[in-house]
């Protein structure tokens, strides 16, 4: 390998380390996969035991049960409250924000208790948009008691992982209720659960109120008066499941007193760890020549990096390992794509030999397997496609046989590029007609995405031509193109002397008469609804164009446009609302919509148009909105 090669490789593979660097530094700088890697982490947590006395008292179904329904006279809370001897703090989690429907004598009992209450109480507010309470305990306990928000922090994914320490002029429930300075605390920490529901020390209400509860079990604690019942829907998806929103609390405050908080590791160094394992993953892409070595090298790098992740989580630190994996993957994907171009050899002799007869799909799988050179075939599921020259009879009666050949011969050569550079293979001309398909010799799970690509970059390169036609005064043409998916029988086809390897079948036949199909509704490419069940990219535009049974079929089929010019929107809802309305027979209500497309430029709603008027002076009897074509 000469000097110029040696630092043209160096140079191509510098700029892939730095694009992946500049890739991946991006996505998490953004966020693009925090979702994953929250849901990563959230696996994980592991259950440990509590070390701070916490108590939660807990309205749950039982004491519902017990005490009546939800809500419960402030007496209830009052008795519950003057029972809790020696405790550091109460917070009751409960809105507290209208009126006793008992009357005033309700209110009084509970505020009487909180004036006498050797603990503090904390009670909730809730926050909304611009400084806004949306709830908070009625002004008659206000002075008895300490205001915290409740609001919890849930991801897009509605798990709650964090918790915020200061929301405009309020502190949060569980820092109020730890009693630690607000400014000694992160003010967005991840939450440290130390377990799934019923860690933490659970009591039923009613327990304490049928005085079944020792007063040593409060002394010193912190205890949490709140809902656990499912009715009364106060519960919040958390890294352990569904956790009730008073344990949430408890966890918080764990998290606060211990000062366990999980934060992400820093910019800086997720940086450098990108850097550090890309360049590593490069060197051994560049360096390693077998693939039996390299793999497992590979292999072993991102294990490492997995588990010095999970290591850092013990020591409470999250570590990005979703975006260093994908950073590496990409390195892998991009640079082995690279090698792989940059040292491969220059095409066998019998490439060479074949290539302007044969695709070069079909040259590799007979390099392969030789024995294929014969008659036979196989049943494999396919993509299909015919195109043909809207009106060429008349083009060919205008030109000369010379203008004719040449005007031929420019069309199916740019047509057949395209086809191939998409991965198809041209079966045969016919013609003015293409027959094209996707999918063999060689599988390719992509293929009807591909096929899609190839037509609307067909249409799109037939604008071209024909524009560089008129400035030679040669004349327009329009295409019709027909793309269905199903089983076919592919194989070398043929007599002992001459083959070709193509395919037939019924689905080929429908693909054929999909592409004639357009000069009835004026489309330019009608497909099947095979080909709308395989699609994978959102790129493409379909609209369904009509229910039909073709001649020679009993069943009828969906059949679909696939939109590549440039579409009114509001059109395409038209069509489709007069769609409805003509599969219900309101030919009325269908003629409307319709008309009101054609005016926007949409010629189907013509089609419709003209078979409605026929169908109003030829009422069908057991309609089913199905179109029977008479001829082929």
């Amino acid at each position: 390998m000469n000097i110029s090669k040696i630092q043209k490789k160096n140079f191509s593979l510098l700029s892939i380390y730095l694009i992946v660097l500049l890739f991946i530094s991006t996505i998490y700088y953004f966020g693009n996969l925090n979702s994953w890697q929250n849901k990563i982490n959230d696996r994980l947590y592991t259950k440990s035991t509590p070390t701070k006395k916490i108590v939660i008292l807990a309205i749950d179904s039982e004491s519902i049960n017990k005490v009546g329904a939800w809500p419960w006279p402030r007496e209830v809370f009052a008795r519950a409250i003057s029972k809790i001897k020696g405790s550091k703090i109460i917070g009751l989690d409960v809105s507290l924000s209208e009126p006793s429907r008992l009357g005033n004598s309700d209110d009084s009992s509970l505020i009487n208790v909180l004036k006498n209450t050797s603990s503090a109480v904390v009670m909730p507010v809730q926050l909304g948009a611009r400084e806004k309470i949306t709830d908070e305990p009625l002004d008659v306990f206000k002075p008895y008691v300490k205001l915290a928000f409740t609001n919890v922090n849930q991801d897009i994914d509605s798990i709650v992982r964090s918790s915020e320490t200061k929301q405009y002029n309020f502190e949060s429930f569980p820092v109020v209720i730890s009693g630690t300075k607000s400014e000694n605390i992160p003010q967005n920490f991840y939450i440290n659960y130390s377990g799934p529901k019923g860690t933490f020390l659970t009591i039923p209400i009613i327990d304490l109120l049928n005085d079944k509860i020792p007063e040593s079990v409060f002394k010193n604690a912190i205890v949490l008066i709140g809902a656990t019942a499912n009715d009364l829907h106060d519960t919040f998806n958390t890294p352990f499941g569904l956790m009730p929103g008073v344990e949430v609390h408890a966890n918080t405050i764990e998290t606060i007193l211990t000062g366990n908080f999980r934060q992400p590791l820093s910019l800086p160094f997720v940086l450098i760890i990108f850097a550090v394992t890309n360049l590593i993953a490069l060197i051994l892409i560049d360096k390693v020549r077998r693939f039996t070595v390299l793999i497992p090298s590979l292999l072993f790098l991102a294990i490492v990096v997995n588990v010095f992740g999970i290591a850092l989580f013990s020591f409470k630190i999250l570590f990005p390992t979703l975006y260093v994996s994908v950073g590496l993957l990409a390195t892998c994907i991009i640079g082995i794509i690279y090698q792989f171009i940059f040292e491969s050899k220059e095409k066998k002799f019998i490439q060479n030999t074949f290539q302007y007869y044969l695709m070069p799909e079909v040259i590799d799988e007979l390099i392969k397997h030789p024995e294929k050179i014969s008659l036979g075939g196989e049943r494999k599921n396919l993509t299909i496609l015919f195109s043909d020259i809207a009106g060429f009879t008349s083009i060919s009666e205008r030109l000369s046989p010379e203008e004719l050949t040449k005007l031929m011969n420019e069309y199916l050569t740019a047509m057949t590029d395209i086809i191939m550079k998409h991965g198809g293979l041209v079966d045969k001309y016919i013609g003015d007609a293409v027959m094209a398909f996707w999918g063999a010799p060689l599988d390719n799970p992509n293929q009807t995405d591909d096929a899609c690509k190839a037509v609307v970059e067909m249409l799109e390169k037939l604008e071209e031509l024909n524009i560089d036609w008129g400035k030679r005064n040669l004349p327009p043409i329009g295409i019709r193109i027909g793309l269905n998916r199903g089983d076919v029988i592919v194989g070398n086809m043929g007599s002992s002397k001459r083959f070709n390897y193509t395919i037939i079948g019924d689905e080929v036949n429908f693909a054929s008469r999909l592409e004639g199909i357009n000069n009835f509704y004026g489309t330019k490419c009608t497909v099947s609804e095979n080909i709308i069940n395989n699609i994978k990219s959102k790129d493409f535009i379909f609209r369904e164009l009509d229910v039909i049974r073709v001649k020679g079929k009993k069943e009828p089929k969906k059949i679909f446009e696939l939109i590549t010019d440039n579409f009114n929107e509001k059109a395409l809802e038209l069509f489709h609302v007069g769609r409805l309305e003509y599969m219900d027979a309101n030919w009325a209500n269908a003629k409307e919509k319709f008309n009101q497309a054609v005016l926007l430029g949409d010629i189907p709603s013509k089609t419709y148009l003209d078979r409605i008027e026929h169908l109003e002076h030829n009422p069908p009897e057991n309609w089913q909105g199905i179109y029977d074509f008479k001829s082929k």
